[in-house]
């Protein structure tokens, strides 16, 4: 989802870093991300409804649960729209 929402920004050598990295640490994901010229928001332990805000902000989330690691797309007041590598990649 990055690399297709930032094509145009982009160069190929970035884009093929990100596609074929795995989504490692926190630190290491920030410096792989400031490299393709995209900015990191670091954020820690923030209410369901200030994820959302920040999601519609800045774009999806990679959100640590209990040491897994999942894309969070979107918050409503009755469901979270997960991307979990465990899936494929599909939604749940």
């Amino acid at each position: 989802m990055l690399i297709l929402e930032n094509l145009n920004t982009l160069s190929e050598q970035h884009m093929l870093e990100l596609s074929r990295t795995n989504l490692g640490d926190r630190l290491s994901m920030c410096r792989l991300l400031q490299k393709a010229g995209l900015t990191p928001v670091v954020k820690y332990d923030i209410p369901l409804d200030c994820l959302q805000q920040t999601i519609q902000e800045n774009g999806p989330a990679i959100a640590s649960i209990r040491g897994h690691v999942v894309i969070v797309d979107e918050v409503t007041e009755s469901f979270v729209r997960i991307r979990d590598l465990i899936t494929d990649g599909k939604l749940m």
